[in-house]
């Protein structure tokens, strides 16, 4: 799974990752809404793009502890520094002049959008000869004129707008320019939403639009779409939202059905038990747990009776054992977790049937194993050494179903920060929340 993502994360054009990485280290506030800039924004923007994201990007320099006055960046605050610290060079060079106080571009709305297997972001211009200024510090061309399009190596300037192209081709500008109602993205159920915002990015995509944009392989694409399918009743798109605070960034994302409400999920989920994990106690640089109900069980053994697969007697007796959290702590973060000597330390725990079974299916895997009342302890002397104590991870697992937490590194510099994953219940659906924290 990690390596499938790492892959994904590459496949992103510069522009595109730039913006998404400049939007999971600053989030948003609650704050005067962009809705009439948006509103022109989105109504520029193909009805049939797979993907649409609103950025206010007042309120990213408004967190970032900057300053705005009549749509033009005073004081930039601490962005500087946390792009520098999170962004690459190259992603730095885009986020920066994006968001300085000599781009020429107002502070105000911007709106990213996929189209067609391309990443385009629309920004509302304000001062022309200080964006074609800046534009040539940027890139090296000559500007050109089409029809009422002024262009110049990936920018173009239509009707007081700033286009970034995904290559030179400026002919599409003029076309997004001049989109009826029907043919733009303001026909879309959830553009309002999106205009409405307060965050410093809310976004819209069509899960099979990012499935395509992805690289994942045909089969991967297969199995990931049988896993929605499985999952929720008639998942069709993803929404996102970003947010900040003094610790750390979070970007919360819900699964939609065909009617843009959220998608029922159909798993029987339960919620963990987060005193067994903090009572695992030491630091690890990974954990993973989730919650595994007797009927959770029973609906995974029934979906692959269904699809023809048959395991072995000993394991069905040791899966209908399972009835409560599954906990596993590594010394290691994700990327490491394949090599020799990893410390762990974990817990299962179970309704108190088959333990007999259990016991020893585990202890095939991971050596000795304990049981202390219904709950199965195991693990090695190498554990302990990592970055997060238990006892904060369980509180980031807080009301989730299933949750991820391991060590990553920031962007080029020698720091590590601490992400943390989990699948929360909402309501008759499930939320992905992701939160990454640097110290």
């Amino acid at each position: 799974m990690n390596t499938t993502f790492a892959r994904s994360v590459r496949s992103l054009s510069p522009l595109s990752l730039a913006l998404l990485l400049l939007l999971v280290i600053i989030g948003g506030a609650c704050t005067k809404s962009n809705e009439d800039d948006s509103i022109e924004l989105l109504s520029t923007v193909p009805a049939d793009a797979s993907a649409v994201a609103v950025l206010n990007l007042n309120i990213i320099v408004d967190r970032c502890g900057g300053s705005v006055k009549g749509g033009k960046i005073i004081d930039p605050g601490k962005l500087d520094d946390l792009a520098r610290k999170m962004l690459k060079p190259d992603q730095q060079k885009v986020a920066l002049w994006l968001l300085s106080s000599e781009s020429g571009i107002e502070c105000s709305s911007a709106v990213y959008f996929a189209y067609r297997g391309q990443d385009y972001l629309y920004a509302l211009v304000t001062d022309v000869e200080a964006l074609r200024n800046s534009i040539d510090n940027l890139w090296p061309g000559e500007w050109l004129t089409t029809g009422k399009v002024t262009h110049k190596n990936r920018a173009a300037i239509c009707n007081g707008r700033l286009l970034l192209l995904p290559n030179a081709d400026a002919s599409v500008a003029e076309t997004f320019a001049n989109l009826s109602e029907p043919e733009s993205f303001s026909s879309n159920g959830y553009a309002t939403t999106l205009a409405k915002s307060t965050d410093a990015m809310c976004a819209w995509a069509t899960i099979e639009g990012m499935m395509k944009a992805s690289s994942l392989s045909f089969s991967e694409q297969a199995m990931a779409k049988m896993a929605l399918g499985m999952s929720f009743n008639t998942p069709k798109y993803l929404t996102a939202t970003a947010d900040i605070d003094s610790d750390g960034t979070t970007v919360t994302a819900s699964i939609l059905d065909a009617n843009m409400k959220p998608a029922k999920c159909e798993l029987q989920l339960s919620k963990l038990d987060t005193k067994l994990i903090a009572s695992l106690g030491g630091n690890a640089n990974t954990v993973v747990a989730a919650s595994v109900s007797e009927k959770l069980v029973k609906q995974f053994v029934q979906l692959a009776q269904s699809f023809g697969g048959n395991m072995p007697q000993a394991y069905n007796d040791a899966l209908a054992s399972l009835d409560g959290t599954l906990v596993i702590a590594l010394s290691e973060d994700l990327s490491k977790i394949d090599s020799d000597n990893v410390g762990y330390k974990g817990a299962i725990q179970t309704n108190g049937k088959n333990n007999a079974t259990l016991l020893q299916t585990l202890e095939a895997f991971t050596g000795k194993a304990t049981i202390d009342g219904n709950t199965f302890l195991f693990g090695n002397e190498g554990y302990g050494n990592g970055i997060a104590p238990l006892a904060d991870v369980a509180k980031q697992f807080e009301g989730a179903w299933l949750g991820v937490a391991t060590a990553v590194p920031v962007a080029d510099t020698k720091e590590t920060g601490s992400l943390y994953l989990t699948l929360i219940p909402d309501g008759n659906s499930l939320k992905l929340k992701a939160y990454m924290q640097v110290k």
